[in-house]
């Protein structure tokens, strides 16, 4: 007579092939992962950061810091009738640097239909923003110094570039905008 182990319990049997079948569904699962991760990759890598970011936002951002650094240079000591003039010469020079930098941007309308037209919208409201400003100090030049009205157009830019980066942002895979 040869002596035979008794069997298994049934339990142990199940426990058995529970985790037979939990590693095959992690093993499934890290393969869905890896998919979307180089999904998410191509998109975030090569789009966003190769297309997106330097052709797109980096001349948008270099044109907001150009204009801004031009305000900051402004002679704080001169005139209010210098400075809105200086203002408007400057706004007339946005404008035309700013239809170079829209042109770029036509590229984002591959992502989103509205973005360009924000952006141009978010452009066009701050070109507004300081000729209705510059009016407005014109019409009542008292209560207004040269340094106020240099820093109030300064932060109109950094406004209206704060609210484009928002828009950027939801371009992003991760901006809670699809791309």
């Amino acid at each position: 007579m040869i002596w035979e182990p008794p069997p298994p319990p049934p339990i142990f049997l199940w426990a058995a092939v529970a985790g037979v079948g939990l590693q095959f569904a992690i093993f499934l699962w890290g393969q869905y992962q890896r998919h979307v991760d180089k999904n998410r990759s191509i998109v975030d890598e090569f789009w966003y950061r190769t297309v997106i970011l330097p052709i797109c936002w980096q001349p948008l951002t270099s044109l907001f810091g150009e204009y801004a650094e031009r305000l900051h240079e402004m002679d704080r000591k001169a005139s209010l009738e210098t400075t809105l003039s200086n203002l408007q010469l400057l706004t007339v020079e946005f404008s035309a640097d700013k239809n170079r930098v829209l042109g770029r941007c036509q590229l984002l309308a591959a992502f989103s239909d509205n973005i360009c037209q924000s952006i141009e919208e978010t452009l066009d409201v701050l070109e507004d923003d300081i000729a209705k400003y510059c009016g407005e100090i014109k019409q009542n030049p008292d209560f207004a110094s040269t340094a106020i009205v240099i820093e109030f157009v300064a932060r109109l830019f950094w406004s209206r570039l704060s609210d484009l980066c928002k828009e950027m942002i939801k371009l992003h895979p991760q901006g809670k905008k699809p791309l």
